[in-house]
């Protein structure tokens, strides 16, 4: 019984340091990833795009929107604010990240 409960703890450990991890290391948005975003029972603005060199993205109603050096979650929750002012009563956005930027690493 009590090599169970150290397995246990010792799991609930490892699952709480590597969602630290991941959290402290959440992927930024930048130009020229591609998003689609989705805005539930309003599929007329729901749209894919590809962020400009200047960070934005443009969506139906609102506009450009800067997303650059902003997460999924950062996103998401500027992007809802945006359609609740004066478009949605209450916009529930979905953001996937369709296709990274390519990232360049060079030795020394």
């Amino acid at each position: 019984m009590r090599i169970i409960t150290t397995i246990k703890i010792t799991i609930i450990k490892c699952v709480l340091l590597v969602s630290s991890l991941l959290g402290a290391a959440e992927y930024q948005l930048g130009p020229d990833d591609e998003v689609e975003i989705y805005v539930f029972q309003e599929s007329e603005l729901t749209t894919k795009a590809q962020i400009s060199q200047a960070g934005n993205i443009s969506l139906p109603l609102v506009g450009q929107v800067p997303l650059e050096g902003l997460t999924a979650k950062q996103a998401k929750s500027k992007i809802e604010d945006m359609y609740r002012d004066g478009y949605l009563v209450n916009p529930n956005i979905t953001i996937i990240v369709r296709q990274y930027r390519p990232f360049l690493y060079t030795a020394k």
